[in-house]
């Protein structure tokens, strides 16, 4: 499965991987919190951010829902991480309280929020959107970082919607930077919802191993074309005050 991109359920997937073999997880998942009320959901459909692609699955549950999926995949994650294995997952501000509850009920450490500013806005009723909120937790407490000149706000600008070839597509640059200070050369990340699989992609070129998974074939054929183009050469990260990273 090392430096694979699979199509599946995330959690029957993470189930079958060897335990303690994982260093770091880096996700983005459905943060189902679109609708205003949970009722408005199965109406709805989704959170209906573009309509450039097709939507993602799982984005419409409630918040019971989004609740027992992230437990549970955190359960079956949690044998597979070695030891202070650091972990983060893109969320919003309506659900990182509900976030927040299962990553400490599951018996992870929950470590610090992330803020990552977009450098523009996007749509808002009242204030315009221009942040998305990081997890940062660990299995145990986090192995040392690797730098400690990054800041937990990330500015770093996002892609404009038109070159997105997913419809919550995040910049390589941010996971770059993710992967730069947790990991090291050689160690495996697990994004059980790649997407487009810039995850990967940023790890490849970090020299990093990695497995993917997405239960949307659709998704899984761009991520293993995006993989396949891009070069496997070590990347210098800038980090957002642009001094390169050693």
């Amino acid at each position: 499965m090392i430096n694979e991109i699979l199509i599946g359920d995330c959690i029957e997937i993470t189930n079958i991987l060897l335990d303690k073999s994982i260093d770091c997880l880096i996700t983005d998942p459905p943060y189902s919190s679109g609708a205003r009320r949970d009722a408005e959901k199965s109406v709805r459909g989704s959170m209906l951010r573009s309509d450039k692609h097709e939507w993602f699955s799982h984005d419409n549950m409630s918040t019971l829902g989004f609740t027992w999926f992230i437990r549970h995949l955190l359960i079956a994650l949690k044998p597979k991480l070695k030891e202070n294995a650091p972990c983060f997952m893109f969320i919003d501000w309506r659900q990182y309280p509900t976030l927040a509850q299962i990553i400490e009920s599951t018996g992870y450490r929950l470590n610090d929020l992330i803020v990552w500013d977009k450098k523009q806005y996007g749509l808002g009723s009242f204030f315009r959107n221009q942040y998305e909120l990081i997890t940062f937790f660990s299995n145990g407490a986090p192995k040392k970082p690797t730098r400690k000149d990054i800041g937990n706000i990330i500015k770093i600008k996002n892609i404009p919607s038109q070159d997105k070839l997913h419809p919550t597509e995040k910049p390589l640059e941010l996971l770059r930077v993710l992967i730069k200070i947790s990991t090291v050369e050689e160690e495996i990340i697990y994004d059980p919802m790649c997407g487009s699989g810039t995850t990967c992609i940023a790890a490849q070129q970090l020299n990093r191993k990695y497995i993917g998974v997405d239960i949307n074939p659709l998704y899984v054929n761009i991520a293993k074309k995006r993989i396949h183009e891009n070069p496997l050469s070590i990347i210098n990260v800038l980090n957002p005050g642009g001094k390169e990273d050693g």
